[in-house]
C-alpha cells in the first residue's frame, strides 16, 4: 500500500511515517516509480508506535521494545 494509505489506516502524518522509516522501523519496498510500498507488518509497526507513543513512550523505549521482542523471534 502507498503513503496516502497507510497515513489513513495508521493516523500518521505523513512526517512521521517518514521519521519512522528514516529510523529504521519499517523498511517499505521501493517501486520503480520512486514510491514506497508498505506492506501489512509496516502498517502493524506504525500502529503500534502510534499508540505506544500516545501512552507516552519515547523513541528510544520504543527502539528497546522492539528490540526485545526480536530476540524473542530468534
Amino acid at each position: 500500500m502507498l503513503l496516502k494509505e497507510v497515513m489513513e489506516k495508521s493516523g500518521l502524518s505523513r512526517k512521521a511515517v517518514q521519521y519512522y522509516e528514516d529510523q529504521g522501523f519499517v523498511k517499505p519496498v521501493k517501486l520503480e516509480n520512486g514510491y514506497r510500498d508498505y506492506d501489512e507488518d509496516c502498517l502493524k509497526t506504525l500502529r503500534d508506535i502510534h499508540a505506544m507513543r500516545q501512552m507516552g513512550l519515547h523513541i528510544k523505549e520504543i527502539r528497546e521494545i522492539g528490540r526485545a521482542s526480536c530476540r524473542e523471534r530468534v
